[in-house]
């Protein structure tokens, strides 16, 4: 079985905290994006229902010539 593994930071615009979740065996990536959402709600005081997602996000991977 595969490692899960999610990082990310907080907010987008301003980041205030960066987080790394490893789940050894747990799949695929997006398992490991809850409890990484968990820490950052609880950083910022909020629920975790409060949290606006935005899946909309540019990759890195574009590169201007």
């Amino acid at each position: 079985m595969t490692n899960a593994w999610f990082v990310g930071f907080a907010p987008y615009n301003n980041p205030e905290i960066a987080v790394a979740c490893i789940i050894e065996n747990g799949g695929t990536g997006s398992i490991a994006c809850y409890p990484a959402k968990e820490v950052i709600a609880q950083y910022f005081g909020m629920n975790e229902a409060q949290i606006e997602e935005n899946i909309t996000a540019i990759p890195n991977t574009e590169m201007e010539n």
